[in-house]
C-alpha cells in the first residue's frame, strides 16, 4: 500500500529564471500554478535567458505588492510589472528550449532595468 503524498513546500517563480516566492497555497489555473511564470527575460534574438547563461539573474529578487510584481536588485533598484501580464504589449514569438511561444514585450523601461 502507498503512502498519501504530501507538499512540503511550495513556490512560484513570476518570471522564469529569476529568483522565486515561497507560498502557502497557489491556486491552479489552465497555465499551471497562478503567478507561475507568466514573465520572462528575451535576448534581442527572441530566446528566452537562463541563470545558466545569465548567472547575474540570480541577484534579482521578485515580490508581490498589490496589483504588481517588484523586481529588485540593489544596485539598479525597483522595476514593477504588472501581476496580470501586458495585454497592451507588442505581440511576438519567442524561443524557449527549442519551443516557439507567443509572448508580449513588456516595454522599453523593463528593457532597460533589465540590462542594467
Amino acid at each position: 500500500m502507498s503512502s498519501p503524498l504530501t507538499i512540503a513546500s511550495l513556490s512560484i517563480f513570476p518570471v522564469k529564471g529569476l529568483r522565486g516566492l515561497s507560498v502557502l497555497e497557489a491556486r491552479i489555473t489552465p497555465f499551471g500554478l497562478e503567478g507561475d511564470r507568466r514573465y520572462m527575460i528575451v535576448g534581442p534574438e527572441g530566446r528566452f535567458r537562463s541563470q545558466r547563461s545569465h548567472p547575474a539573474m540570480t541577484h534579482i529578487d521578485v515580490a508581490a505588492d498589490g496589483p504588481d510584481w517588484v523586481l529588485s536588485q540593489p544596485r539598479v533598484g525597483e522595476l514593477r510589472i504588472p501581476r496580470a501580464g501586458v495585454p497592451e504589449g507588442a505581440p511576438t514569438q519567442v524561443e524557449v528550449w527549442g519551443d516557439t511561444v507567443g509572448a508580449r514585450h513588456a516595454g522599453a523601461r523593463a528593457d532597460d532595468w533589465i540590462s542594467a
